[in-house]
């Protein structure tokens, strides 16, 4: 089971505590769970530039939108007042009558994150990791129950989030939802409903070409693909990130942006940490 990319290039999928998986594809993954799938910037660094980052993902629309822009972090969410958010918001994307709604979800949301502090966790709980620790993102771990289900549900996401950061170990910095086409009504034409109000933007990846271990790489074509080896899927959706554990990462540019880029840097120390553990420079 492969999904999105590894600061190598490629992303591995561990099954239960460390049973190999099958390097053939996100697509094949949730075939295999029945599940088809065939049709239906505050960082210091620019993502573009980082091997796997993703920056590729989209709302499936034209123009590759990523999400609405600067909006209110979850810490922000949490201590300011009502009328303080409201111009937070990017226009349009919420209303007076939304917020409270919205808030009382994201704190449901926020809820799930408190339980699960360790991968031991997520597993127990019956959540799979599909990829290894992608920039910006973090290791995605599935449900395919909650998958299965085609639900939008805050208090069970399809998807948690975790990071190796500050000392190496791998911590929860995030919660992610995948509701798929072709289930409960879920089509590829129309983003599902989420959160209440318009932030919340669903994102979908297009041409995704998985190359075992070696890379991967995103607006392919099958024809291209093939050429290198790669397993191709050629829509997948739709997934949406929530950042809701400030105590581990706090998104910069707001509860639901695409990338994160505090995240990223804590990535890119705790990888540093690692290969020179004595600290000693030369």
């Amino acid at each position: 089971m492969t999904v999105g990319h590894s600061s190598g290039g490629t992303t591995s999928a561990v099954a239960q505590q460390g049973q190999a998986a099958d390097a053939v594809g996100v697509a094949q993954a949730l075939k295999q769970q029945g599940i088809a799938t065939d049709g239906g910037g505050s960082a210091a660094v620019n993502p573009a530039s980082v091997p796997g980052a993703l920056t590729q993902g989209s709302n499936g629309k034209a123009g590759g939108q990523h999400d609405h822009g600067k909006q209110p972090t979850f810490t922000q969410l949490e201590t300011l007042s009502q009328d303080k958010l409201m111009p937070m918001f990017p226009t349009g994307t919420m209303s007076a009558a939304d917020f409270p709604k919205f808030k009382t979800q994201v704190e449901q949301t926020r809820q799930v994150a408190l339980k699960f502090k360790t991968p031991a966790d997520a597993i127990a709980a019956g959540y799979v990791r599909t990829t290894s620790d992608v920039p910006y993102m973090g290791e995605h771990y599935l449900n395919y129950s909650y998958v299965k289900s085609g639900i939008f549900d805050p208090e069970h996401p399809q998807g948690l989030l975790f990071s190796k950061i500050d000392s190496g170990e791998e911590k929860l910095v995030g919660v992610w939802f995948l509701l798929v086409p072709g289930i409960n009504g879920i089509t590829r034409d129309t983003e599902p409903a989420g959160f209440a109000g318009n932030l919340d933007l669903w994102h979908a990846h297009s041409g995704l070409c998985l190359n075992g271990f070696s890379g991967a790489s995103e607006g392919e074509t099958k024809e291209s693909c093939t050429a290198k080896g790669g397993s191709f899927t050629a829509d997948l959706r739709w997934m949406m990130h929530v950042w809701v554990t400030p105590e581990t990462t706090e998104n910069p540019d707001g509860v639901f942006a695409y990338l994160n880029g505090d995240l990223f840097n804590k990535q890119q120390a705790a990888a540093k940490a690692s290969s020179n553990p004595s600290g000693v420079t030369q």
